[in-house]
């Protein structure tokens, strides 16, 4: 292994410890003040776990400059960049139609499989689908207030840790490690029942592997859009609306409550799985996109 490689290793595992040290150390502390798990139903709606959730959301950010700074590269990085220019513009736009499009198929989907055999005035609100347009965007406007959360982890997770571990494996291989990294930096939260609660099989080892599979599926269309502008803001954008607008919240926006709630009791195992149909269809079609520009880049330099 040559200087180079060992220094880009080195640098990585810096990374990670300072990425992941502050929410395995502050985890067990916070649930200690408020007593018990952070995402239980008595605490989702705490102060203490709002403020959990955007300190841990910019650690990645932080671990970054943090790295950057104990090992000397430097805190010039092009990943902080903005241009419209040269086609990046529509990337940006991407960036919020694609999490919105694939969101709105789960939602198709999960009402087909979870809702079958019941009729669509059973379901729906009478009018709601002229409303939830506005009500989606009023949620994705409300959200921009806290982008800084999602730039932070999107400029820790695509602005640090892919590219690095780019220049060590193909990207494929990338794309996956870098997911499970991302994946596993959400087991503490996970643990104290965010995304799948605690009413499923082998908790939370169970959570922890959907969500490792949940971040190896996204991250392939988050290094794309990374990769076509050079900047991690798209990232943060479809990151933002993938938690914004997601399958669940557009229901919610239309459905009778009777009927939201026969999904919202759903087995959160196969209700994840149905969300992630069109998320591994969207990472296949990102995948082969970078591929193709990677393949194209090395036709140039022969």
């Amino acid at each position: 292994m040559n200087t180079e490689k060992k220094l880009i290793i080195k640098r990585l595992v810096i990374f990670c410890a300072l990425a992941f040290a502050p929410m395995i150390i502050a985890t067990p502390i916070l649930c200690k003040i408020v007593g018990g798990p952070l995402f239980s139903e008595e605490n989702a709606v705490s102060p203490v776990t709002a403020f959990y959730a955007m300190l841990g959301m910019c650690t990645p950010m932080l671990a970054n400059f943090l790295t950057r700074i104990i090992t000397k590269e430097g805190l010039d990085d092009p990943y902080l960049s903005l241009s419209f220019r040269n086609g990046k513009g529509k990337y940006y736009l991407l960036s919020v139609l694609v999490p919105l499009a694939y969101s709105l198929v789960s939602a198709v989907l999960m009402v087909l499989i979870f809702l079958r055999g019941y009729a669509a005035d059973e379901i729906f609100e009478p009018d709601s689908f002229v409303i939830a347009p506005f009500l989606i965007i009023s949620q994705l406007t409300s959200n921009l207030t806290v982008l800084i959360a999602y730039f932070g982890e999107e400029y820790g997770w695509r602005g640090y840790l892919g590219p690095k571990l780019s220049q060590l494996m193909s990207e494929p291989a990338a794309i996956v490690t870098g997911g499970i990294i991302w994946g596993l930096w959400h087991a503490p939260l996970t643990c104290v029942g965010h995304n799948f609660g605690f009413d499923y099989p082998l908790f939370p080892f169970l959570g922890i592997l959907l969500m490792c599979l949940s971040c190896v599926i996204m991250n392939a269309f988050l290094t794309l859009i990374t990769k076509r502008t050079g900047s991690v803001i798209p990232a943060s954008l479809a990151h933002m609306t993938h938690n914004s607008a997601g399958a669940s919240i557009m229901l919610a926006a239309v459905m009778k409550e009777d009927a939201y709630k026969l999904i919202d009791g759903a087995d959160p195992v196969l209700l994840s799985l149905v969300l992630y149909i069109p998320l591994f269809v969207t990472a296949v079609i990102s995948m082969i996109l970078l591929m193709n520009n990677k393949k194209k880049q090395a036709e140039k330099t022969v």
